[in-house]
């Protein structure tokens, strides 16, 4: 029999890092940050990449408890191709259509993720998200922070009376 030794890491040449915000909203609230670098390929040449990807987001969501996900793509060259939506919904996949999900960019990816939008921000794929790309990671919080809070209201919503009190 022969093994041959396999990693996420042969799938593409972008590399990552992950970290765990405690700082930027509410006492309790975690969000996961994942930083990717390096080139996306374009079209279907970059179905590996986006493939590996995904699966690092869906790894670090199965490990880590988290109220949000950021995804840093301010240093990820991407053009083109069909299949980085499935990255940008990595995070629902995992916790629902609901989960808040943001994106730092740069000029290095913003204009070709601004035209495959229809591959990740329909209601739904997204559960109606409308606002995906942010400029910095504070703008990016900051927004998830505010849907944390929206999602909370909504849940607690005001007490509906019953018939047996007034």
């Amino acid at each position: 029999m022969k093994l041959n030794e396999v990693k996420f890491e042969d799938l593409s040449d972008i590399t990552y890092r992950m970290f765990i915000d405690e700082d930027s909203g509410k006492a309790g609230v975690k969000l996961l940050v994942i930083e990717f670098n390096g080139k996306h390929g374009i079209g279907s040449e970059g179905n590996n990449d986006s493939m590996f990807m995904a699966t690092i987001i869906k790894a670090a969501m199965n490990s880590w408890y988290v109220d949000g996900l950021v995804l840093d793509f301010s240093q990820l060259a991407y053009e083109w191709g069909d299949s980085i939506g499935e990255v940008m919904l990595a995070g629902k996949s995992v916790r629902g259509k609901q989960f808040p999900t943001a994106v730092v960019v740069s000029q290095l990816c913003e204009p070709a993720l601004k035209s495959a939008q229809p591959f990740y921000a329909s209601d739904f794929q997204s559960g109606g998200q409308i606002k995906w790309l942010f400029d910095d990671f504070e703008s990016a919080a900051s927004y998830i922070n505010e849907q944390i809070e929206i999602s909370a209201r909504q849940r607690s919503g005001p007490k509906k009376k019953t018939f047996w009190r007034s």
